[in-house]
C-alpha cells in the first residue's frame, strides 16, 4: 500500500475518532473529567512505546521475554478501556506467565462501586495488605472478573520515591485468588483435583 493511500486512510479515521470525543466533552466519563483529551494522549502513548519497541527489537529476546513470576505485583497502565473494563495505571498481580505474555488479576486498595454481581465474593477477593509495599497501607482487594492477559512489557516494578520496589504475594492471598477464578470458571478445587 502506498503511503498517501495509508495517511488518507487514517486523516479519515481520525476524523471519525476526533468526532466521536468530541462527543465527551463537559460529560464525567469512566471517572474521567477531561475523557477526551486523556484519551488521545494514552493513543499517543501506546503509538510512541511500540514505535520504540518496533525501532530497538532484533527479536523477540527482550523485555517480553523476561520472567514474570507467578505471585510478583506490578505496576500496569491499563489503558482507556470501554465502559466498567478497568482503567488506568493499577497493580496487578501475575497468575500466570507464557513465554510473551502473563495472565493477571487487577488489585485495588478498594472496592469500586459496581453492580451487585461484580460485588460478589468469588469475583472481588479481600487479600490484605500488600506487605512489601512502603507507605500508608491499605487492604487490598483481587479483582477477578477483571482477568486479562497482557504483554510483559506492560509489567513494571513499581517505582516509589527513586526506588524500584518488588511486591509478592503471599501463598495465602495467592490461595484466595486461585480459589475466586476457580469459582469464576465454574470449577472448585476438588473438581480441578481429579
Amino acid at each position: 500500500m502506498e503511503i498517501e493511500t495509508i495517511k488518507t486512510q487514517l486523516n479519515q479515521i481520525w476524523s471519525y475518532i476526533k468526532n466521536n470525543l468530541i462527543f465527551f466533552f463537559g460529560k464525567n466519563y469512566a471517572n474521567d473529567d477531561n475523557y477526551p483529551t486523556n484519551f488521545a494522549k494514552w493513543t499517543l502513548e501506546i503509538a510512541t512505546k511500540n514505535k520504540i519497541i518496533y525501532e530497538n527489537k532484533v527479536n523477540k529476546t527482550d523485555k517480553e521475554m523476561a520472567r514474570r513470576r507467578r505471585g510478583q505485583v506490578y505496576w500496569i497502565d491499563f489503558g482507556k478501556n470501554i465502559g466498567s473494563e478497568f482503567n488506568d495505571p493499577h497493580f496487578c498481580v501475575v497468575i500466570r506467565e507464557s513465554e510473551f505474555t502473563a495472565i493477571v488479576v487487577p488489585v485495588s486498595s478498594q472496592k469500586e462501586d459496581t453492580p451487585d454481581w461484580k460485588r460478589s465474593e468469588e469475583l472481588i477477593v479481600l487479600i490484605g495488605l500488600l506487605n512489601d509495599l512502603p507507605g500508608d497501607k491499605l487492604p487490598s482487594y483481587a479483582l477477578v472478573y477483571q482477568i486479562r492477559a497482557v504483554s510483559k512489557q506492560r509489567l513494571s516494578n513499581f517505582k516509589y520515591k527513586g526506588n524500584y520496589i518488588e511486591i509478592r504475594l503471599t501463598n495465602e492471598q495467592l490461595d484466595k485468588i486461585d480459589q475466586a477464578v476457580l469459582k469464576l470458571s465454574g470449577t472448585t478445587k476438588k473438581e480441578n483435583n481429579s
